[in-house]
């Protein structure tokens, strides 16, 4: 007895499933469905199971005023519904549909949101006044003429090839979805208030796109955001785009008009992340006056990261762009504030601001450092003074340092004399110096009066006034020999040795200490304290006969500054010693 029951229970269920029925009230639809096969009898329904697997449904030329029971039609791929008298039509459920034409109807309204993998659609001739196709990813072709359409967006449709609007109300109509010869027709005349196309690339679309060619009304224009002059965009995914200017004040500077730049780089949605929408764009900023520039770039306002949608959040800054130069971000970028290393973030909920403009004051920038240079002199020479030549000249030559700025660059050129400190001798804008054999005499022996020789090395800077750059390669080393002007200057030997009073005497804070060889001698000058210790010697081999003179400046053999009070200084030759006293006052 069981077991018939449970027989009965399952017959009843199964004859239940098979005899499911669609509703469909519309006489005209059902019969177009029963002149298709797929029903029978006009009693508005139809059996789900004839229905549910279909993939075509051409029932245009109907008169068809009602629809309901298309949402049973799971399966179908292509739906062609033109000349009927449709006010309203749900295909929300027909989610495998690829194909739809509904043109010559009186809908006013559509949503296809539900339609992701539609790839034609065409609503010819109805009364729509919007239409959203920003799910609509696969798009290939759009008819939407012969409405009453006020704005469209086909920004998301990438693969569009077919966009066909004419006879509209259109004030807006916004392309960035980066289509360009892709779109092989393209038709949006007779939008009587359509003044401006958007479009990522406005320079290819006004060449290319044109009332000559039948694709807008004469005057019309194209833009990236219309209205707003854009100077770039973003490149990183461009969802919801909107303007925003950046103003920047800036101090005092030498840079060219195009030389300075605003970069800035998306960092992500929120705390999502994703794969190819991060990266970074460069646009040039214009200047207004002086030291106010601005630029106004796209950005886009939401990003879609791991199926996670979120604001953008970006990160800008100012910097100098300079032609053949590729400027260290880290380093070379301008510094603003509040932040001391140049980079900002745009604030959180910045697209949702009345006025979209982000201004900023640049306080200072690191500045670029001249080029490296090289010498062009050799690494050594020598030169011989006589009395004779005292007018030749000995030259120094390097390369030129360029400053990518455009800064004037100054050569600063140093000379060491022995053991003593570099001094700077030459500034000059030129990349050579020429000194006289002369010019070498007094400033070369001038703590040496009495030795035939010395050795000079020359080293060299080029600064911008801001920061210096050394040439490359060693110093120059020149050795000055004026034994020759020596011999004839000497015509006039002392006839017997001599140390002489000091001058000034009492000093401070030097001194000059004479003295007089009648023959080449080896020489020693020591100065004392009144404690007899050693305070300074100088010691010369093969000082030449004449009238000799030495230089203190009242300091001891380590360099150090030494005491006022009285000191003595005594000349020792092999044939002479002479002691003389001085004072040193503070």
């Amino acid at each position: 007895m069981k077991k018939i029951a449970i027989l009965f229970i399952v017959l009843l269920t199964s004859s239940f499933v098979f005899a499911q029925k669609t509703y469909v009230p519309d006489d005209k639809f059902e019969q177009a469905l029963i002149d298709l096969g797929y029903d029978t009898t006009l009693d508005d329904s139809v059996l789900t199971a004839n229905i549910s697997g279909v993939t075509t449904l051409d029932v245009g030329d109907k008169s068809i005023s009602d629809l309901t029971g298309i949402e049973a039609f799971v399966a179908l791929e292509d739906l062609r519904l033109w000349d009927n008298s449709l006010t309203s039509l749900d295909v929300t459920k027909n989610t495998a549909l690829k194909s739809l034409s509904l043109g010559r109807n009186s809908l006013t309204s559509l949503d296809v949101t539900k339609n992701t993998a539609l790839k034609s659609l065409s609503v010819t001739s109805n009364r729509l006044t919007s239409l959203d196709v920003s799910k609509n990813t696969t798009l290939k072709e759009l008819w939407c003429d012969f409405n009453s359409l006020t704005s469209l967006d086909v920004s998301n449709n990438t693969a569009l090839e077919w966009l066909y609007c004419p006879s509209n109300s259109l004030t807006s109509l916004i392309m960035r979805n980066g289509a360009t010869s892709q779109l092989y027709k393209f038709d949006a005349t007779r939008n009587y208030s359509l003044n401006c196309i958007e479009t990522l690339d406005p320079a290819y679309a006004t060449a290319n796109w044109t009332s000559g060619y039948g694709n807008i009304d004469a005057g019309v224009t194209f833009a990236y955001i219309c209205g707003v002059d854009v100077d770039g965009v973003s490149t990183y995914n461009n969802n919801g785009i909107k303007a925003i200017t950046f103003n920047v004040e800036l101090p005092t500077h030498s840079l060219p008009d195009t030389d300075i730049s605003l970069g800035f780089w998306k960092s992500g949605a929120e705390n999502h992340e994703c794969t190819g929408c991060n990266g970074r764009d460069t646009v040039s900023m214009r200047k207004l006056s002086d030291d106010h520039w601005e630029a106004t770039v796209g950005l886009d306002t939401i990003l879609v990261a791991n199926g996670e949608t979120g604001e953008s959040q970006y990160w800008y800054h100012y910097f100098k762009t300079i032609p053949d130069y590729t400027i260290k971000e880290d380093l070379e970028r301008f510094k603003s504030e509040p932040n001391p290393d140049g980079l900002r973030q745009l604030e959180p909920g910045w697209h949702k601001q009345s006025s979209l403009s982000n201004k900023d004051t640049v306080i200072a920038w690191n500045n670029i450092a001249p080029v490296n240079f090289d010498w062009v002199s050799a690494a050594s020479d020598t030169i011989k003074i006589s009395q004779s030549n005292l007018t030749e000249e000995y030259e120094l030559k390097w390369s030129e340092s360029k400053d990518v700025e455009g800064d004037a660059i100054d050569y600063l050129l140093y000379a060491q004399i022995g053991v003593y400190p570099a001094e700077e001798v030459y500034d000059t804008t030129s990349t050579s110096v020429q000194i006289t054999y002369e010019e070498f005499l007094e400033p070369v022996f001038e703590l040496f009066p009495m030795l035939p020789g010395a050795t000079v090395r020359f080293s060299l800077l080029a600064s911008d006034g801001k920061d210096t750059v050394k040439v490359s390669g060693d110093d120059r080393v020149l050795f000055v020999n004026r034994y020759d002007y020596l011999s004839i200057a000497a015509e006039g030997v002392p006839l017997e040795f001599a140390l002489h009073e000091n001058y000034p005497n009492p000093f401070n804070p030097t001194t000059t200490l004479r003295f007089d060889l009648p023959e080449v001698s080896d020489i020693t000058l020591i100065i004392y304290n009144m404690l007899g210790q050693k305070v300074r010697t100088f010691n010369y081999e093969n000082t030449s006969a004449g009238y000799h003179s030495v230089t203190w400046d009242a300091t001891n053999d380590l360099g150090q500054q030494v005491g006022a009070g009285v000191y003595l200084y005594q000349l020792q030759t092999n044939n002479f010693v002479k002691t003389r006293k001085m004072v040193l006052l503070k």
